[in-house]
């Protein structure tokens, strides 16, 4: 993977949200100079992200069509020789990237289960995961869970079983959630009114090995505004693989 000082691997759900594939587009121009791009989301359908993958030049492709409300993923890559499908679900897109200096790590694509009651199916997931393969792996995306009560704002206090048992799947998992820079929240709802609550969902999850792997590496929140709506992104900053010896 060819790697510069811009955007590497964007995260989004926001940018999808738009019935009108030209619009969509233009909202994710930001986005093309990245190397990958993650859309989770019932919109990541593959008749828009067909459109999306033109517009802004992207050689791979992956989708898993949602099914009603339910799930929806797409991953958009420029280089595709270098990106291996491992495997796939309603919520997750799972690959292998073989980089120019000979080594590989795991990109998972996330989007974790929104209904509260279901949500160990996320934490299933990421557990199951795990198992599979010794490579250095990141996880990002929209995870649908929080790790501390304070990543919520707003609104009723978030339940400590869901962050109990997220936490709980990460320690197993071996996952460490990154620091994000930047706006602390990824998702909002109300802005302006007395009921605006904020909630930090969108996620990295890292494990030790691949920062060891990429000790530069930053992510970062965006958040602007379209109009009335607000995009909010995370990206990655600085992914450059530390010198091998």
């Amino acid at each position: 993977m060819t790697v510069d000082s811009g955007r590497e691997i964007v995260a989004t759900k926001n940018a999808a949200n738009n019935p009108n594939p030209e619009k969509e587009g233009n909202k994710l121009d930001m986005a093309d100079n990245s190397k990958m791009i993650v859309i989770g989301g019932n919109s990541a359908k593959k008749s828009k992200m067909e459109w999306v993958q033109l517009k802004l030049g992207y050689q791979g492709m992956f989708v898993v069509d949602p099914i009603g409300r339910s799930g929806g993923l797409a991953l958009l890559w420029k280089e595709s020789e270098q990106v291996e499908l491992l495997g796939f679900s309603q919520n997750h897109i799972d690959v292998k990237i073989n980089m120019e200096n000979g080594t590989s790590w795991r990109l998972t694509g996330l989007y974790g289960e929104p209904n509260r009651s279901l949500r160990s199916r996320t934490w299933d997931l990421l557990q199951n995961l795990s198992r599979d393969s010794n490579l250095p792996w990141c996880v990002i995306g929209d995870v649908n869970n929080v790790v501390d009560a304070r990543d919520k704002v707003g609104g009723s206090q978030y339940p400590s079983w869901l962050v109990d048992g997220f936490n709980e799947a990460l320690q197993d998992a071996g996952l460490i959630d990154m620091e994000l820079v930047g706006h602390q929240f990824t998702w909002e709802r109300g802005r302006g009114t007395a009921d605006w609550m904020e909630v930090h969902l969108d996620r990295a999850l890292t494990t030790e090995e691949w920062l060891l792997m990429f000790p530069m590496v930053k992510l970062y929140n965006l958040e602007e505004m379209d109009g009335i709506v607000t995009i909010k992104r995370i990206f990655f900053k600085k992914l450059k693989p530390a010198a091998i010896a």
